[in-house]
């Protein structure tokens, strides 16, 4: 399974740890920004107020690397 498709699922459960995991894992696996907006995008927004959630999303958003 995709981790872009795991997202999805840990959004749709709001498991924000599930959530950080998967984005980690988009992280490395690199999937098109498009492919994450499109499943997720909206409802993910939510929790970009979570400092990690953000900071992954800007990774993989912006293709600013990891530190």
């Amino acid at each position: 399974m995709a981790p872009f498709a795991r997202l999805a699922v840990h959004v749709g459960l709001e498991d924000v740890g599930g959530m950080r995991a998967a984005l980690e894992a988009c992280v490395t696996d690199r999937p098109a920004p498009l492919s994450i907006k499109s499943t997720c995008g909206p409802w993910l927004d939510a929790y970009r107020r979570d400092g990690e959630i953000d900071r992954l999303l800007e990774s993989l958003y912006n293709g600013t690397p990891e530190p």
